[in-house]
């Protein structure tokens, strides 16, 4: 079943659900660079683990208990033939929420593009981020020190997909980045960009709304040969049609998580009423 959104499903940006989506987007962007790769080079699936900390979907109310707490002033004295009586007040504990944390390791895939002339070097590595890439931790200190010593010391060009609205950016000049994202003046809720190894004094972005499809972008190889055409949006549209996110495994009832602002959420509203 499609999405019902043009673009991004800000659904599957939920921890619970992004790295069923993460592995087969990667899987699928995998499959088209295959299909259009000049023979001397391929396109393969590289795995990495990271420690993926979540809450749980799964919110627990414990059960309601009584406590005495203080005392109160009990009838009056005229009720009570002149004598004042002090008595227990019993008061129910509110019900909370209890939050269950799930730290088991998840494996993350990438894609990286391999040349045969020469050892099956990787030319072209494609990154799509996860929620641990985008927050304080251990996840985010490995994978910016792998960015860093691939943008700094190596011959691989990076491409960056960034299809989570949360967190932090990993690019060290994402303040500059940012600015220049706010002079543009278009929303910003999804980045691509991609890192040249031949020319990293700069980078080609792709800023991108929650309304509008995923952008066509370039797939660099080697300086001075053809870029490759991807279409994101093709990648995520047979990737979410072979997921189980219309099948269940998504409610499409409540507002996602994490939450659209107010403006989007009168869009994703609109949406829903229209039938889709």
């Amino acid at each position: 079943m499609p999405s019902i959104f043009p673009g991004m499903d800000p659904y599957l940006e939920a921890p619970w659900i992004w790295p069923d989506f993460h592995n087969s987007l990667a899987d699928e962007i995998r499959r088209m660079l295959n299909q259009q790769l000049p023979n001397d080079y391929f396109a393969q699936l590289e795995a990495r683990s990271e420690l993926g900390i979540r809450a749980a979907k799964r919110i627990i109310a414990p059960d309601v208990a009584i406590i005495e707490s203080g005392r109160k002033r009990g009838p009056s004295q005229e009720d009570r033939g002149g004598v004042s009586v002090a008595v227990e007040e019993e008061i129910a504990v509110s019900t909370g929420i209890r939050v269950e944390f799930m730290d088991e390791p998840v494996t993350i895939t990438s894609v990286a593009i391999r040349n045969t002339q020469t050892a099956n070097e990787v030319v072209t590595l494609i990154e799509i981020l996860s929620p641990a890439n985008k927050r304080s931790g251990a996840d985010r200190d490995h994978y910016v020190q792998r960015m860093r010593e691939i943008l700094t010391g190596s011959s691989t060009s990076l491409i960056e997909i960034d299809l989570l609205r949360n967190g932090q950016r990993t690019w060290e000049r994402s303040d500059i980045i940012d600015d220049y994202l706010d002079d543009l003046g278009s929303p910003t809720d999804y980045l691509v960009m991609t890192s040249r190894s031949w020319s990293r004094s700069g980078a080609d972005m792709h800023p991108i709304s929650i309304c509008e499809r995923l952008p066509v972008i370039a797939v660099p190889l080697r300086q001075n040969e053809p870029v490759v055409p991807l279409s994101l949006q093709t990648a995520f549209n047979r990737a979410y049609d072979g997921g189980p996110y219309r099948r269940g495994a998504v409610d499409y009832s409540k507002p996602p998580y994490p939450p659209l602002d107010e403006s989007q959420e009168q869009w994703r509203t609109a949406l829903m009423l229209r039938g889709h």
